[in-house]
Order: C-alpha cells, then sequence, then structure tokens
C-alpha cells in the first residue's frame, strides 16, 4: 500500500511538472521568434539543438543499464552492490566523455559545414565553429552528470527527476524574454552557453543531492569492480543500440526537412510537434515510474501489481487514441492565440498525420516500458533496426518522395508500424507467460 501510494504521488507530481514543463515551451516558441529576427534563423537553431541532443545519446545506454540494474539491487536492499554499480558508472562514463569530446575536437576540422544549407551560417562559418566546439565542451559536462537522472529514477524518485528538465527549460525562457540581441553576431553563440548552464547547473545541484543520499547507505570502502563494468556495458550496450534507432527514426526529422525542404519548414515540424507531442510527453512521463515498478514487481514476483499497471497503461492508450483527432478541430484557435493570428496556416491532413505519429510512438512507449521492465529487449533491438534501414533506403533511393516536409513524417510513422505491431504483440506475450509462471 505504502508502494503503491509513493507510486502515484511520483506520477502526478511528475505530470503536474510536466504539463509546466510543456506549457514553458509553448511560451518558448513565440519567445524564439522574438530572439531570432527570421525563421530560418530560427529553424538553423532548432537543427543545430536536434544535433546537440544526438550527441547526448552516445552514452553507451550506461544510464538506462544502471537504472535496470538499481532497481533490482535496491528492491531486495543490496545497498553494497548499488553503490558499487553508482561509482563504477561514473568511472566508464568520465572515461567516454573524455575521449569523445578528443574525437569531435580532431575530427571537426573535417566535419561537412555544407550540411546546414543555411546563407545565414554560412557567412560567418568562425562563429558557426565556436557553437560547435562550446557545444562538444557542454556535452563532455553533460555525460557524467545526466546519469543522476536515472540513479532518482531507481531509487522511485521521478518527480525530483522531471523537476531537473523543467527547472532548465524555465531558465532558458526567462532568457529568452529578457535579453535582447542587438545584432546576429552572437546569437548563437550566446544562447548554446545559456542552455549549456541551463542544463548543467540543475544536474549539478541533484547529483551533490544524490551523493548526499547514498553516503548514508551501508558499506565500507568501494572500488570499481571489473564484473560491475562488464555487466554495465552489455546491458547498456543493449539499451544504446535501442536509443540510437529512435534517434536516427524520430530525431532526424528536423535534419532531413532542412535536408531537402528549408529551415521555416523545420519551424512548421516543431509547431506541430510541440502541440501533439503533449500526449507523448504525458504518456512517457507515466511509462518512466512505471518501468521502475514493474522492474521492482518482477524482482518481488508480485505478478499481480505487474497486471494492474499494465491495464492502467493500455487504459490510457486507448483513450489518447479517441482524444488527439479531437484536438484537430480546435487547433487552429489554438495556434492564433499561440503565436498570433495568421502566423501559422492550419492543415487538417497535417493535423491527423502528427496524431497518428504521435500515437504510434506512444504505443511503441507503451510495449517498452513492459519489455525493459522484464529486462527483454531483443524484439526492439530487432524492429527498431528494422525501421532505421526502411527510413533510409526510402529517402536515400527515393528522395522524389519527399515533395513537402509532412512526407518526411509520413515516412518515419511507416518505418515504425512495424515496431509499433510486433513489440505490442511481443509484451503480450510476457504478461502471458509471467501470469502463467504465477498460476
Amino acid at each position: 500500500m505504502i508502494k503503491t501510494k509513493l507510486l502515484l504521488q511520483n506520477i502526478s507530481v511528475s505530470l503536474a511538472l510536466k504539463v509546466a514543463s510543456i506549457l514553458v515551451g509553448i511560451l518558448a516558441i513565440p519567445a524564439y521568434l522574438n530572439y531570432f529576427d527570421d525563421q530560418s534563423l530560427l529553424g538553423s537553431w532548432f537543427a543545430l539543438l536536434a544535433l546537440f541532443n544526438w550527441l547526448l545519446f552516445f552514452d553507451l545506454g550506461l544510464g538506462n543499464g544502471l537504472k535496470n540494474e538499481l532497481i533490482q539491487n535496491l528492491a531486495i536492499n543490496n545497498l553494497v552492490k548499488a553503490k558499487e554499480l553508482i561509482l563504477s558508472s561514473y568511472v566508464i562514463l568520465l572515461l567516454l566523455s573524455t575521449l569523445i569530446i578528443l574525437a569531435i575536437f580532431i575530427c571537426y576540422a573535417y566535419l561537412p559545414h555544407s550540411f546546414f544549407n543555411n546563407n545565414t551560417l554560412a557567412k560567418d562559418i568562425n562563429h558557426f565553429d565556436s557553437v560547435v566546439l562550446v557545444t562538444a565542451f557542454i556535452v563532455f559536462i553533460q555525460f557524467p552528470l545526466r546519469l543522476v537522472v536515472s540513479i532518482l529514477l531507481a531509487m522511485q524518485k521521478s518527480a525530483i527527476a522531471n523537476f531537473i528538465p523543467f527547472i532548465s527549460q524555465l531558465f532558458v525562457l526567462i532568457f529568452l524574454l529578457t535579453f535582447t540581441p542587438h545584432d546576429n553576431s552572437n546569437v548563437f553563440l550566446n544562447l548554446t552557453i545559456v542552455y549549456g548552464i541551463c542544463i548543467c547547473g540543475p544536474l549539478f545541484l541533484a547529483t551533490l543531492f544524490v551523493f548526499k543520499v547514498i553516503s548514508n547507505w551501508e558499506g565500507g570502502r568501494l572500488k570499481v569492480k571489473l564484473n560491475d563494468a562488464i555487466l554495465l556495458l552489455i546491458s547498456g550496450s543493449k539499451f544504446f543500440w535501442i536509443q540510437v534507432c529512435l534517434l536516427l527514426v524520430n530525431g532526424s526529422n528536423e535534419l532531413i526537412i532542412l535536408k531537402f525542404n528549408n529551415a521555416e519548414d523545420v519551424v512548421q515540424y516543431q509547431i506541430y510537434f510541440k502541440v501533439f507531442s503533449v500526449f507523448l510527453i504525458a504518456f512517457s512521463t507515466l511509462t518512466v515510474p512505471l518501468w521502475s515498478a514493474i522492474g521492482q514487481a518482477k524482482a518481488l514476483n508480485n505478478t499481480k501489481r505487474i497486471l494492474k499497471i499494465d491495464k492502467m497503461m493500455r487504459y490510457i492508450l486507448i483513450s489518447s487514441m479517441f482524444c488527439m483527432p479531437l484536438l484537430c478541430f480546435i487547433l487552429p484557435y489554438i495556434f492564433d492565440l499561440w503565436l498570433g493570428e495568421g502566423v501559422i496556416k492550419h492543415d487538417n491532413n497535417t493535423s491527423l498525420i502528427f496524431s497518428f505519429y504521435v500515437f504510434v510512438m506512444m504505443g511503441i512507449n507503451y510495449s517498452a516500458c513492459v519489455a525493459n521492465g522484464f529486462n527483454k529487449l531483443s524484439i526492439q533491438l530487432r524492429c527498431l533496426s528494422l525501421a532505421v534501414v526502411f527510413k533510409f533506403v526510402l529517402i536515400y533511393f527515393f528522395p522524389d518522395l519527399l515533395t513537402d516536409w509532412t512526407d518526411v513524417v509520413v515516412i518515419t510513422i511507416l518505418s515504425l508500424l512495424p515496431a509499433f505491431i510486433l513489440q505490442f504483440v511481443f509484451s503480450q506475450k510476457i504478461l502471458n507467460l509471467e501470469l502463467r509462471n504465477s498460476n
């Protein structure tokens, strides 16, 4: 009963923080439009931000690997092992971040700057060099700092974990609202530095909090164990490949639109996705603590609790399926109220495409939550790998299909549909097997 109450508290606070984060994100769009003097420049910033997020995924999946291992050890109160796993993870990520930043500094001279097909950036390439180097330094700092989020989630403190991105976004919004650039020469560099400070600052404070908590756990002098490092790397490598596949399928949309269309279309994509991703963000916020709860229940052989959690997720998923198309009818009024009358022209077909895209992503998220809790990752590895191959084969061999920026979203949906179906079937098999074993 106590665990259920704690779970519900975490979910409710996390959802409240996500709602607040969504509101901040909505307010950030007009703030960005005011900060940049044209949509082309703003589109380039969104593309650079997507590239920044790409780099942050290359942590070998150690965050999720550590999370799964911690859930099991904390469930049986093996605090010594939990501390050793945390220590090993930080050592591995510090070494990894050092190697990555060295590789970025060495290889950057060979990167094709022309990838960002944007005249504004091309006029100031030296400044763009500075932006990329600052971004590399931020990534170096963030790799070990981001580990604290996985630790908090494993400790059933998802509310704190969700507070971190909220406060980071809020600080970025405050900067956008209070700072007015006099010209375009420093807009990217200033925003990149501020973005890095706003992201890394809360993570650092959360790390201090976590280390204070675990310092009270039992255990004497600890050391990094090779077996722990290998265990985390094996577990993490599976999550890492899943992260890479999802990033290539979903996180590449802005960059592909920028390459085959133009920067203004990236802004259109971002605005539509901001609205419909409300459902995805809310559902993802829900599944994060439920993933930990399923893993904990599995470690304690509590099948009844697992099935109860699964039933709740399916109910929310089905409800969202009917709610998202209804959003299409009021979206024109939302655009006018949010961005100003006539700034964005609403298109019903685009709205329906995004509603289906988000629903597919929610379904994959649901299946992944169940599979991750049981540490069964094989079907995700296969399905998402297939999605990556399918998407980029279509784009590479049939570029004529991309006559409009929405075609990129359609191709993404088609790539993810097999994963959506197969992962759902697999997750139900896992639950049925667990039910039979418990009887």
